[in-house]
């Protein structure tokens, strides 16, 4: 589906850029009558028909994400932050009991 976007907003870029040549033409010589043909007509259509479609995925999208933030928001209120791996499994040990605190004053072996 994502890549059906892609090609999506390629082929918007495309129509745009297409409809933008079709002006210019058609402002240096208004007798080829360029915007009045059936394909400029027909190319305008579907460039507005993809304009809507990704204007309708990026509101869906945005409120998906948005939600997903709201989530991660509160998930990151409740879990400790650590720097890697192994402290966010020991904070996570600790939270739940079965891990005693470490204690500030260790010493390695002799």
């Amino acid at each position: 589906m994502a890549k059906l976007f892609q090609v999506t907003a390629h082929c918007s870029i495309i129509l745009a850029l297409c409809m933008a040549a079709f002006e210019v033409l058609d402002w240096f010589n208004p007798y080829m009558n360029f915007l009045g043909l059936p394909i400029s007509t027909g190319l305008l259509a579907v460039f507005c028909l993809l304009a809507v479609l990704q204007a309708i995925r990026l509101l869906y999208c945005e409120s998906k994400l948005e939600a997903l933030r709201r989530e991660l928001g509160e998930r990151r209120k409740t879990i400790p932050h650590s720097k890697g791996k192994k402290s966010c499994k020991k904070a996570k040990k600790q939270q739940a009991g079965k891990l005693a605190p470490a204690r500030a004053g260790q010493q390695g072996a002799p």
